[in-house]
């Protein structure tokens, strides 16, 4: 897992036009993240692999435009992120930022459809909104305290 994020990182860096020893600096800070966030195996560490991929996928998109390997890369890269963990959305930032860099809304707004069908492949693709809302919703805890001195 920490070879292939360190990979991703490397090759992102390599497709977005970094020299080697930037490459390689932010290579490390993303190791030391990935250690920091999820020091045991968890499935949040895919994302520190998907992440990068889909910056190295968004930059070759950016520099030759849209081609169907490339659109299928990033479906893919967003199926699989949704499947891992609840922070998948984050794999639409490239795609956000290259949009405000260049503006370029037809290239953008294409590849952003297939990110988002590959968010909605998963197997929870149909009910992201009650999984979203289960997280970030309602929650018991932040109410205050029951009136009743037995329960406070």
């Amino acid at each position: 897992m920490v070879g292939a994020a360190v990979g991703a990182a490397l090759w992102a860096g390599r497709m977005l036009g970094w020299k080697p020893a930037t490459r390689v600096a932010v290579a490390v800070l993303h190791l030391a993240l990935l250690w920091g966030l999820a020091p045991i195996l968890r499935p949040q560490q895919l994302l520190f692999v998907f992440i990068p991929l889909c910056w190295g996928v968004a930059a070759l998109i950016n520099e030759h435009d849209t081609s169907v390997r490339r659109l299928l890369g990033l479906a893919g890269l967003g199926a699989l992120a949704a499947n891992v963990h609840i922070f998948f959305p984050i794999t639409a930032v490239p795609l956000g930022y290259f949009l405000l860099v260049n503006g370029r809304w037809r290239t953008w707004l294409t590849a952003g459809v297939v990110l988002v069908a590959g968010w909605l492949i998963s197997p929870y693709g149909l009910v992201w909104h009650r999984v979203f809302a289960l997280y970030f919703g309602h929650n018991i805890l932040l109410k205050r305290p029951a009136s009743i001195a037995e329960l406070a």
